[in-house]
């Protein structure tokens, strides 16, 4: 029974089954593919596309990290930084409000 179940996987090791299933996974959901789309991740977005992907932060995080590996542009970076925080500075004060309504209505 367990040589049945071991059969189809034996063609792939294990470093190969494990290594891409959590970008896998992460790529096939609809939110994450189009973030990461709309990241720049995978090409560089010009004209109106490249105005909404500056809107999001995956873009900034994506940047900064290319600038960690490439070599960092530090006038461009403090921004993208400022950038990040003020969005999760946002997201949490929206979170509280959130919170605070369902549990206090």
């Amino acid at each position: 029974m367990a040589e049945a179940a071991a059969a189809p996987l034996a063609a792939r090791t294990a470093w190969a089954r494990h290594l891409a299933a959590p970008v896998r996974d992460y790529l096939r959901t609809e939110t994450g593919g189009a973030l990461f789309l709309l990241a720049g991740t995978f090409f560089p977005l010009t004209g109106w596309l490249g105005t909404l992907g500056n809107m999001n932060p995956l873009h900034h995080t994506v940047v900064l990290v290319r600038h960690a590996a490439f070599g960092f542009h530090a006038d461009t970076d403090i921004l993208r930084v400022a950038f990040l925080v003020g969005f999760a500075l946002l997201m949490w004060r929206i979170a509280i409000y959130a919170m605070t309504r369902k549990l206090i209505d």
